[in-house]
C-alpha cells in the first residue's frame, strides 16, 4: 500500500537538509497516514553512571513512500497502555522490531511524529511482515563472515562537529593504525573470527579508510534525536548516491555532543538493524561500540541480579566496559542465540523424570581448543523462559572479564528460548562444591539443582564439571490440608483458577458482586502469572452471595486456549464451578445469580425443646449487694452427685457461642479450653440431655440477684481456685450454663427437676455489654476483639467492662499482598513486617514488594545495603492530630470516618538525607485503590528518622496508606530508582455518623490579615486542600517549587494533588513525563525584583516552567488572573504564547495586580491552539492547567480603583504599570488607566502573521477565507473561530462516522451542523457508535491539506 501522495512529499521535505530546510519552510502540516511502516525498537545505552534510559519506539516507512529515501523513521506517540502493550509483545517474541510491521492507517502525522489513535489497540495495528519481506530485512542483520562497515563523521548547521580528525577515527574504530583495542578487534575475537569487519570499500567520498563526512542542514542543538537521525540518513544517502545500507552491513554516526536536558545517552542503536548512533567520545569505547552492534545483531540487555536491566558483568550487554581499550565477550544466552558457537552448545531437557547428567563446560575464552566440550548449554523448561549455563573462563578473548571470573554462570531469559531478542537476568554464579536450585523447575513440581563438581583452570582448557540432576527421592506424601473454616453465616466461598497459556502475562480478570456497588472480590492485573501453562489457584475469599459477574481479559486477542497453549480458566462458589472456559478472544463475561437472594444458613440442628422457662431480661447493672463471702465454716457433707472435674479455667476472650439454658443433670467431663478463634458453625439448640462439655467461657457481667436456692449442705472439699492457664480446646457442642464467678455459697444438690431460674441470657458482642437472650439463630457476626484481661474470679466488687477498643497490630494479609489491621483500633501499626527494601543486602523485606495486589504492581529497588541506604521500616496510622509543632496527639478513640488521623513512618535515610523524599498517598477503597496524595517529606537527617503527617478519615471502612520512599525523582505512587522503597498499610475504619466525602471540601479561607513589620521575602507555596491549589503566605514571591510538577496521571509523572485548580480544570491524561507536555513550576515576582511583600497595584512577572513536546512549536500557553481566588473570574493576561523550544522551557507574562487581598494565576498549556472553555481551560488529552494562589497587601491607590472586572470581561495585551509616586495626580492618572484597562471589553491589539487579512485586536471580517493548510489540531477549534468551544458556525461541514475522513471529503461529501452533529466528538449514527466529525469550508472551497 502507498502513502498518500501529499503524504509521500511531506516525507521527502522532511528529509531536506537544505539549510532552511523543512523547519523553516513553515510546513508544520498534519497529514493522515494510509499505509503501514515498520517497527523499530531503539536501546539507548546511558552515560557510565547514568540512570536506564527506556525503549523508545519508531516506525520505518518503506522507500517508496519516503520519496525514495531509505531509513526514514519517525516516533510514535503512543499512550502509556499502547506503549507498554507494544513493547510487551517486542519483549514476548511476538513481534521483531525491524522487520514487522504497524497499520498506520487514518492515524496522523505530524511534526516528524506519528500519533496512533490513543484508544487503539496495538495488537490489532501489527502485524508479521510478509516472508519475503521478513527474509529481505533478516538478510540486513548479518552476524557472521565479512561485514562491511561504514563511520559517518557528522558536522551539523552550526558547524559543530567531533574534534578528531577522520583519520584518528577509522583508527580507534576499526585499528587502522596504531589503536590494537577496537570494535573490530573486539568482534574477531569473540567470535573467534566468525565475523571478518571490512572498511574500505574504495568509495571516493571517503575521507580515511572507512570513513564519509557529512553537513546537515539542522542544528544538534535544538533540534530532536529523530530529526537529526533522519537528516544524517539523508543526507550520507546523498553524498553516496545509493540508499542505506547499500553495500555496508552495518552504518555508525558519530555527532559532536548531545544538547538539551534529555542527553543521558551514550549511544543507541536500532535492533535487528543496520543503524547505530554515538555522542562524544564514545564513539572510540570498544565496549560501547560492541554493545550498540550487539543490538544491531538482535541482542536484548542482560540484567545482573538486582533485577536491573543492564547490570550483569560478565556480558557486553549489561553494562559494558567505558574504556578507551578495554571490552569483553557475552554471556551464555547470548551466546546461545549468536551464530558464533553452532557447533558448540547444545539443548538439555531435565523435565525428564530421573534426568541426570555430568558435563564438561568449555569458557569462550578457549573455544579453539575445545575438545568436543560445549560452552553453552540450554536448559530447556517447556515455556519460553529457559536458563544457560556456561564457564566463564576470563582468559583469551574474555581475559577483561568484568564479574565472575572463572565461575559457573547461570542465565535466564524472560522469553523466546533464548533464539531472538530477549532480555536476560544473571540468577548464580558458582565456584567449586557450590549448587543452584531450580524449583518447580518447568512446571514439573520437582526441583533441578545444578552443582559444580570442580573447575580447573591449570588445564588447556580450562574445564568446569558440572552435574544437572533432578530430586529422584519421592517426596512424602503431603498431607491433607485442613479443611478452611466455613464462611460467616450468609456467605459463600470463592476461588478463580487460572491455568496459563504460553504467555501468562497477557491475562488478567476481576470477580465482583453487581449487587454491592461493584464489589470486588479478588482480581489480578497483566504480568501478574509469570510462568506458561501453569496453574494459579487464588486466594478463596467469602463474600456475600448475590449477582455475580466474572470477566477475563487477554490483552493479545487470543484468548487462552488454543492458538498458544491450552489454558482456561474456573470460577467455583462453594466448590461449585459456575464459569469456566479458555477460548475466547479479547475477553469474556460471566454472571450467575440474582440479587437479593443471599440464603441464610440454618442451624446444623433444629432444636427439640424449648428452654423450660423463658428467659429474664438481661442485667442492666452489676450486683446491688456484695457476694456473699466464701463460706468460713469447714465444708459439709458431698452433695448427691459431686462434679466428677474441677471447673474449667477462666478463659481470656469472648465466649464463641452462647450459653444453654442449665442441663437437668450435671455435666460429666471437665470444660474444654476456649476456642482461639471466632466459631465455626452456628450455636446448636437446647439441649435435651447433658452436654459432654461445660461452657467455654462464662459472661462477663454477674446475675442481678443471688441465686434463689441456697445449698442444701457444703461441699466435702473447698471450691477450686480460679485457674491461671486458658483452655485449649473448643467445645464439642454448645456449652451449659455456666457459672457467672466462682460460687459465693456452698453448691447445692443436683436438680431432679427444670431449674427455678431461667438461663442467663447469651451475649451477641464482646463482653463490654450485659449479655442478651439465647438466640433463635446463629450469630451474623464473630466477635470483633477479644477482652483485654480475663474475668474478674470470684468478685467482692462489682464487675468492670472490658474496654471496646484497642492497638491494632497489623498481620500480613495474603489476598492483598501487604500488612493489615481487620480490626478497628485506636491505632494500627505494620511492626517489623516492612522493615527492610526488596533483596538489599542483610536487610530482606517480609513478603516483598508489601504493595496492594488490587493495584498495579510496584517493586522495590534493589540496590545497596540495609541500614546504610533507604528503607522504610515501620508504618503506623494512629486516631489523632499533631500539634503545630508536628508533635503527636492521639486522641485515645477509634479511627473513624470523618474523624481526624496521622501516619507515622519510621524510614532509614542515606547520607544526610536532603536527597530522600517520602511521598504519602491514601486510598478510602484498598480493594480498588484510588491513591490521593496527601503530602512530599524531605528526610529532616540521615540514619533512622521519623516523619509524620495528619490527615482527614475519609469514608470507607477499609482505608490504606501507601508511602513511596525514594532517592531523587519527582513524586509518585510507585518511582522506578534502585534505591526506592514502596510499602502499604491497609487500616478499618469505624463507620461515622455522618460521614464526609474523601476530601471534604472546607468553608473558603478568609482574606488573610496583613503582617506587620518589615517584608516577609520570598515564599515557598503549600497545597491549600480548601482551595485545591498551592498558596502562599505574604511575601516579595510566591514558588510553587514540586507541587505542580507533572500532569495527570501520565506515565513517569503523576502530578500531586492533581488538578491543582480552582474551579474543576482537569488535566489530560495522555503521554509520559518529560516527553509531552507538563506544566512543572509557576513563580510569580515582584517585576521590579524589590523585597517588598506583594501589593495591590504592583506589577509582576509570572513565569512558567514548562515541559513543550518535540519543537515546542505546537504548544501554546495562557496566563490568566483573578482577583478573588474564592470567586475566581479569570482574566486573560497578554496575548496567547508559543513555547519557544522543545523540552523544558520558561516563559513569562507581567500584570499589575487589582485590589483583593486573596489572588490567583493560571497557566494553560495547550496542545494546538484550541479555544478554551467558560473556566478558560482546555481539554485536550494532552494539556494542563494549574492554578497559584498568593497573597497580596492592600494599597492605598489600589483600593481607589474600580471593581475587578465581571466574569464577561477578557482582558488580554501589558496592562500599564503603577508607579508609585508621592503625587496624588500621578497616582489619580495611573488609577484611571488601570481602572479602564480592567473595566474594558475590548480586546487591545494583537498581531496575527497567521492571517494578514485579520484586523488587529478585531474579530475575523466576514467572508474572510482561512488560508489552505490552516487544519485544525487534535480536534481543537481554531484560535480565531467566534463560536464557543464545542459548537459550529460558519462554513462549517459535518459527517458522522467511525473515522475521521481527510477534511476535503468532509467538506464535499458533508452536511451543515443540526442536532445531528453541533460539535466535534458528539456521537452519533445507530446506537450512538459513530463520531461527528466537522471540517472549516468556505463557500465551494475544499479544505486543503
Amino acid at each position: 500500500m502507498r502513502l498518500h501522495s501529499a503524504t509521500a512529499a511531506f516525507w521527502a521535505l522532511l528529509a531536506s537538509t537544505a539549510p532552511h530546510g523543512f523547519e523553516a519552510k513553515g510546513l508544520r502540516r498534519k497529514l493522515v497516514a494510509t499505509s503501514e511502516c515498520t517497527i523499530m525498537a531503539i536501546e539507548p545505552l546511558s552515560i557510565e553512571g547514568g540512570e536506564h534510559k527506556e525503549m523508545a519506539l519508531e516506525c520505518e516507512l518503506d522507500p517508496d513512500d519516503a520519496g525514495g529515501i531509505s531509513g526514514i523513521s519517525a516516533p510514535l506517540r503512543l499512550s502509556p497502555q499502547q506503549k507498554a502493550e507494544l513493547e510487551g509483545m517486542i519483549y514476548a517474541g511476538r513481534i521483531d522490531p525491524g522487520i514487522d510491521m504497524l497499520d498506520i492507517e487514518g492515524d496522523e502525522i505530524e511534526d516528524q511524529v506519528i500519533k496512533i489513535d490513543p484508544v487503539a489497540k496495538m495488537s490489532a495495528k501489527t502485524s508479521k511482515a510478509p516472508s519475503a519481506k521478513a527474509q529481505k530485512r533478516r538478510r540486513l542483520v548479518d552476524t557472521t563472515g565479512d561485514l562491511n562497515m561504514l563511520l559517518v563523521k557528522v558536522t551539523d548547521s552550526a558547524g559543530k562537529t567531533y574534534p578528531d580528525s577522520a583519520v584518528t577515527m577509522s583508527d580507534e574504530v576499526f585499528g587502522t593504525g596504531v589503536d590494537t583495542v577496537n570494535l573490530k578487534s573486539g568482534l574477531e575475537e569473540c567470535s573467534w573470527d566468525k565475523i571478518n569487519v571490512v572498511v574500505g570499500l574504495g568509495d571516493s567520498n571517503e575521507v580515511a579508510t572507512g570513513v564519509i563526512e557529512v553537513s546537515i542542514g539542522i542544528p544538534l542543538d535544538g533540534s530532536t534525536d529523530s530529526a537529526i537521525r533522519n537528516a544524517v540518513t539523508t543526507a550520507v544517502q546523498t553524498k553516496l548516491g545509493h540508499s542505506l545500507p547499500g553495500p555496508y552491513d552495518y552504518v555508525l554516526y558519530s555527532l559532536e555532543k548531545c544538547y538539551g536536558d534529555d542527553c543521558g545517552w551514550a549511544a543507541y542503536a536500532y535492533i535487528n538493524s543496520w543503524n547505530s548512533v554515538y555522542q562524544s567520545v564514545y564513539y572510540k569505547r570498544p565496549g560501547v561500540l560492541m554493545h550498540e552492534l550487539g543490538h544491531n545483531f538482535g541482542l536484548a540487555h542482560s540484567g545482573g541480579f538486582d533485577g536491573a536491566t543492564y547490570t550483569d558483568h560478565t556480558c557486553t550487554m549489561g553494562n559494558p566496559h567505558y574504556g578507551d581499550d578495554t571490552f569483553q565477550c557475552f554471556n551464555p544466552a547470548k551466546n546461545f542465540q549468536l551464530n558464533w558457537y553452532d557447533d558448540a552448545k547444545i539443548t538439555e531437557d531435565p523435565r525428564v523424570q530421573g534426568y541426570s547428567k555430568t558435563l564438561t563446560l568449555v569458557g569462550v575464552g578457549e573455544y579453539n581448543i575445545r575438545g568436543g566440550n560445549p560452552v553453552t548449554v540450554r536448559l530447556e523448561t517447556g515455556t519460553g523462559a529457559d536458563y544457560f549455563v556456561g564457564f566463564n573462563r576470563a582468559t583469551g578473548p574474555n581475559r577483561m572479564n568484568d564479574q565472575g571470573d572463572d565461575m559457573v554462570n547461570i542465565i535466564q531469559v524472560n522469553g523466546n528460548n533464548g533464539e531472538s531478542y530477549s532480555q536476560s537476568f544473571l540468577r548464580s554464579l558458582l565456584s567449586q562444591g557450590q549448587s543452584y536450585a531450580i524449583s518447580n523447575f518447568g512446571g514439573t513440581g520437582k526441583t533441578v539443582t545444578i552443582t559444580v563438581n570442580s573447575i580447573n583452570t591449570s588445564t588447556f582448557p580450562g574445564t568446569a564439571v558440572i552435574n544437572i540432576s533432578d530430586d529422584l527421592t519421592p517426596a512424602p506424601p503431603t498431607p491433607a490440608p485442613t479443611p478452611p473454616p466455613p464462611c460467616p453465616s450468609g456467605e459463600k466461598r470463592y476461588q478463580v483458577t487460572i491455568t496459563t497459556d504460553n504467555y501468562p502475562g497477557e491475562t488478567s480478570y476481576v470477580l465482583k458482586n453487581t449487587c454491592t456497588g461493584d464489589n470486588v472480590l479478588t482480581k489480578t492485573d497483566t504480568n501478574s502469572f509469570g510462568e506458561a501453562n501453569t496453574s494459579y489457584p487464588s486466594e478463596e475469599v467469602c463474600a456475600s452471595a448475590g449477582k455475580m459477574e466474572f470477566v477475563i481479559q487477554d490483552t493479545w486477542g487470543d484468548g487462552l486456549c488454543c492458538g498458544y497453549g491450552s489454558g482456561g480458566y474456573v470460577v467455583t462458589e462453594d466448590g461449585v464451578t459456575k464459569a469456566s472456559g479458555g477460548q475466547f478472544a479479547s475477553s469474556e463475561t460471566k454472571t450467575w445469580g440474582e440479587c437479593g437472594s443471599t440464603p441464610t444458613n440454618p442451624p446444623t440442628n433444629p432444636p427439640t425443646a424449648p428452654p423450660t422457662n423463658p428467659p429474664t431480661a438481661p442485667p442492666t447493672n452489676p450486683p446491688t449487694v456484695p457476694p456473699t463471702p466464701a463460706p468460713t465454716a469447714p465444708p459439709t457433707p458431698v452433695p448427691t452427685v459431686p462434679p466428677t472435674n474441677p471447673p474449667t479455667p477462666v478463659p481470656t476472650e469472648s465466649p464463641t457461642a452462647p450459653p444453654t439454658p442449665v442441663p437437668t443433670v450435671p455435666p460429666t467431663n471437665p470444660p474444654t479450653p476456649v476456642p482461639t478463634e471466632s466459631p465455626t458453625a452456628p450455636p446448636t439448640p437446647v439441649p435435651t440431655a447433658p452436654p459432654t462439655n461445660p461452657p467455654t467461657a462464662p459472661p462477663t457481667n454477674p446475675p442481678t440477684a443471688p441465686p434463689t436456692n441456697p445449698p442444701t449442705a457444703p461441699p466435702t472439699v473447698p471450691p477450686t481456685p480460679v485457674p491461671t492457664a486458658p483452655p485449649t480446646n473448643p467445645p464439642v457442642v454448645s456449652p451449659t450454663n455456666p457459672p457467672v464467678v466462682s460460687p459465693t455459697n456452698p453448691p447445692t444438690p443436683v436438680p431432679t427437676a427444670p431449674p427455678t431460674v431461667p438461663p442467663t441470657p447469651v451475649p451477641t458482642a464482646p463482653p463490654t455489654v450485659p449479655p442478651t437472650p439465647v438466640p433463635t439463630a446463629p450469630p451474623t457476626n464473630p466477635p470483633t476483639a477479644p477482652p483485654t484481661a480475663p474475668p474478674t474470679p470470684s468478685p467482692t466488687a462489682p464487675v468492670t467492662p472490658a474496654p471496646t477498643s484497642l492497638s491494632q497490630e497489623a498481620a500480613f494479609d495474603l489476598a492483598y499482598g501487604v500488612p493489615r489491621c481487620a480490626n478497628v483500633g485506636t491505632s494500627c501499626d505494620s511492626k517489623a513486617l516492612l522493615n527492610g527494601r526488596g533483596t538489599i543486602t542483610n536487610g530482606n523485606e517480609s513478603s516483598a514488594s508489601n504493595t496492594n495486589k488490587f493495584g498495579t504492581a510496584c517493586n522495590d529497588g534493589n540496590s545497596g545495603t540495609y541500614h546504610s541506604d533507604e528503607s522504610i521500616d515501620q508504618i503506623t496510622v494512629t486516631a489523632g492530630d499533631l500539634d503545630p509543632s508536628g508533635n503527636p496527639l492521639p486522641s485515645g478513640g477509634l479511627i473513624e470516618e470523618g474523624g481526624r488521623a496521622f501516619v507515622t513512618v519510621k524510614l532509614w535515610c542515606w547520607g544526610s538525607g536532603a536527597s530522600d523524599n517520602a511521598d504519602i498517598f491514601l486510598s478510602s477503597d484498598a480493594s480498588s485503590p484510588d491513591w490521593q496524595d496527601l503530602t512530599t517529606i524531605t528526610c529532616p537527617g540521615g540514619g533512622e528518622q521519623t516523619i509524620r503527617h495528619a490527615f482527614d478519615v475519609p469514608s470507607g471502612a477499609n482505608q490504606s496508606i501507601r508511602v513511596n520512599f525514594r532517592y531523587n525523582g519527582s513524586p509518585s505512587t510507585c518511582s522506578s530508582g534502585s534505591y526506592d522503597d514502596h510499602d502499604d498499610l491497609i487500616f478499618a475504619v469505624k463507620p461515622g455518623s455522618g460521614t464526609p466525602p474523601p476530601t471534604p471540601a472546607p468553608t473558603p479561607p478568609p482574606t488573610p490579615t496583613p503582617p506587620t513589620g518589615g517584608p516577609s521575602g520570598p515564599q515557598t507555596a503549600s497545597y491549600d486542600a480548601g482551595l485545591g491549589a498551592p498558596k502562599c503566605s505574604y511575601g516579595s514571591s510566591c514558588n510553587s517549587v514540586g507541587l505542580l510538577n507533572g500532569r495527570g496521571t501520565i506515565g513517569g509523572g503523576n502530578e500531586p494533588n492533581r488538578p491543582n485548580t480552582l474551579n474543576a480544570c482537569n488535566d489530560g491524561n495522555y503521554g509520559s513525563h518529560h516527553s509531552d507536555e507538563s506544566i512543572d513550576k509557576i513563580v510569580v515576582t515582584r517585576a521590579d525584583g524589590g523585597s517588598g511583600d506583594l501589593t495591590e497595584g504592583d506589577e509582576v512577572t509570572i513565569t512558567a516552567t514548562v515541559w513543550c513536546w518535540s519543537t515546542g512549536t505546537q504548544d501554546y500557553i495562557d496566563f490568566y488572573y483573578a482577583s478573588n481566588a474564592n470567586s475566581p473570574a479569570w482574566n486573560q493576561i497578554g496575548a496567547r504564547q508559543t513555547c519557544p523550544g522543545g523540552q523544558a522551557q520558561t516563559v513569562s507574562s507581567n500584570f499589575v495586580l487589582p485590589s483583593g487581598g486573596l489572588q490567583a494565576v493560571r497557566v494553560n498549556l495547550m496542545y494546538g491552539s484550541g479555544t478554551p472553555g467558560t473556566n478558560k481551560c482546555t481539554a485536550g488529552g494532552y494539556d494542563d492547567t494549574d492554578d497559584l494562589v498568593i497573597s497580596v497587601k492592600p494599597n492605598a491607590i489600589a483600593a481607589s480603583m474600580a471593581a475587578p472586572p465581571s466574569k464577561h470581561d477578557d482582558v488580554q495585551g501589558a496592562i500599564d504599570v503603577v508607579e508609585k509616586d508621592n503625587s496624588a495626580v500621578i497616582a489619580d492618572e495611573e488609577a484611571k488607566k488601570l481602572k479602564d484597562l480592567n473595566a474594558s471589553t475590548e480586546k487591545p491589539d494583537v498581531d496575527d502573521d497567521d492571517d494578514d487579512d485579520k484586523k488587529k485586536g478585531g474579530k475575523k471580517k466576514k467572508g474572510d477565507k482561512k488560508k489552505k493548510g490552516d487544519k485544525k489540531k487534535k480536534g481543537d477549534k481554531d484560535e480565531d473561530d467566534e463560536a464557543e468551544e464545542r459548537s459550529v458556525s460558519g462554513g462549517s461541514m459535518y459527517v458522522c462516522s467511525k473515522k475521521k475522513p481527510l477534511d476535503e471529503t468532509i467538506c464535499e461529501d458533508g452536511d451543515e451542523a443540526d442536532d445531528t452533529c453541533s460539535y466535534e466528538g458528539q456521537k452519533c449514527g445507530k446506537k450512538g457508535k459513530n463520531t461527528c466529525w466537522f471540517a472549516s469550508c468556505d463557500g465551494d472551497e475544499e479544505a486543503t491539506e
